[in-house]
């Protein structure tokens, strides 16, 4: 019982140090891929979550997301707990969050009635107050609605530290650009789903009610990019959501990574999209 409450304490750091890094709305929040790569064409459906900095007057990307609609961007529950929806702010159309793409308002979220952090239903939607322009570098990506089983090949990207280890949070954001452990440039990565039935033995028992979960040692994702999409390679189909990890990133714990299912919420989020 021990070791489970250890292990739970350490993969709680992804989600909780969110929340308390961004209390002022907003403070360097340590998203990351281990292992992958820079993406040169980019993934045009995933946007960066970014808030402002009234310590420099500079936005700051904090979470990724997708986008389902010209009006709707689909994101992990936890990225939006809490904030004011005037704080909040979508980039779309760059694959460098601080350099080009349409900055957009968002209108208005809607966080899942029955969220619980780190425990079940960590999503929500985003409803944008003018609609995108789709092109080349902008556009929306289906959605999956059926069971994703384990050994399916999938792709993950995010903006974040591409250190293994999580940096301290008061550690100042020159300090975190300067040593490059947040890049600028769209990471990713090729993963792997598991079973659930493995994910569970790996979390000491843990149930996963409305997640899914990848393991591929070397490589994974980590706090910041939560809320991103990861992705059916064959049928480009947005499988999942990033939801939480170990606080150690890129699987050399052991420790896989947790995502929203997403084929568990295929009504609730055509209720919420049908409508604008």
């Amino acid at each position: 019982m021990l070791t489970r409450c250890l292990l739970f304490l350490i993969v709680s750091v992804i989600v909780l140090s969110k929340s308390a890094e961004t209390s002022s709305f907003l403070v360097m929040n340590d998203h990351k891929i281990v292992g992958g790569q820079t993406t040169v064409e980019g993934a045009p459906y995933q946007i960066s979550l970014q808030g402002l900095d009234y310590n420099n007057g500079q936005y700051v990307h904090f979470c990724g997301g997708s986008i389902l609609t010209e009006k709707h961007i689909v994101t992990a529950a936890h990225c939006l707990m809490g904030f004011p929806v005037e704080n909040i702010t979508i980039v779309v159309g760059t694959s460098t969050w601080d350099v080009g793409g349409v900055r957009h308002a968002v209108q208005k979220y809607e966080i899942h009635e029955k969220y619980e952090m780190l425990e079940t239903c960590d999503i929500g939607i985003i409803t944008l107050v003018d609609p995108l322009e789709f092109n080349d570098k902008v556009q929306p990506i289906a959605f999956n609605d059926e069971y994703v089983p384990g050994n399916v090949s999938c792709i993950l990207t995010g903006w974040g530290y591409t250190f293994p280890l999580r940096a301290p949070s008061f550690l100042p954001y020159w300090f975190i650009s300067f040593f490059r452990l947040y890049p600028k440039d769209l990471q990713i990565a090729q993963l792997r789903t598991i079973s659930n039935e493995e994910c569970s033995r790996r979390f000491l028992g843990k149930e996963l009610r409305t997640e899914m979960c990848t393991y591929v040692w070397s490589k994974g994702a980590c706090a910041g990019d939560s809320g991103g999409p990861v992705v059916n390679m064959d049928q480009n189909l947005l499988i999942g959501i990033v939801s939480y990890g170990s606080s150690n990133c890129g699987g050399y714990t052991g420790v896989p990574d947790v995502h929203t299912r997403v084929s568990q919420f295929t009504s609730w989020i055509q209720e919420r999209i049908k409508i604008y």
